[in-house]
């Protein structure tokens, strides 16, 4: 199986600017949704050069009205004591981890199908079924959030068409 990685996960957006440092992925559509509008950094970066890619990411978000910055570090790299420790500093930052689990199709067990249990694609008939259960699913994260989810799941729906 070839190695999967972070980069093989859809974000949606578009890389607004890439150095040698990071890459910025903004979603003009999506402002409110964290994983899409983000920096990435290539290699870790020095306090001051966090420093200085937060900065550009508050500036570039606080054109949009968006409140909120998001930084990946890069895969398998521990966060230096130093960049920890001004994070600590500041009780702006939340350190979370993710992790990457990756199973082959045929390696998922056997499991017994349960008549009351169907899985479909969504159709031009099941749409506002579908719609109305994610409108319901997002509206958790507020009604502005949820709206524009409903403009994502339409561009998404449409894309699976053509």
């Amino acid at each position: 199986m070839e190695k999967i990685t972070f980069n093989n996960i859809h974000k949606p957006g578009h890389t607004v600017l890439e150095n040698e440092l990071f890459i910025h992925n903004h979603n003009h559509d999506m402002l409110l949704q964290y994983d899409s509008n983000f920096v990435a950094f290539k290699r870790m970066p020095s306090v001051q050069e966090f420093e200085e890619a937060h900065q550009y990411l508050r500036n570039f978000h606080q054109k949009y009205g968006q409140k909120h910055v998001r930084f990946y570090f890069p895969d398998d790299e521990e966060l230096s004591e130093e960049l920890l420790a001004s994070f600590e500093k500041d009780d702006d930052f939340t350190v979370g981890y993710l992790e990457l689990f990756a199973i082959h199709p045929a390696d998922f067990p056997d499991v017994q199908e349960k008549e009351e249990i169907t899985v479909e694609n969504v159709t031009d008939e099941t749409w506002n079924d579908y719609l109305e259960f994610q409108h319901e699913q997002d509206s958790v994260y507020g009604i502005n959030y949820a709206e524009k989810k409903k403009d994502q799941h339409l561009r998404n729906f449409n894309e699976e068409k053509d």
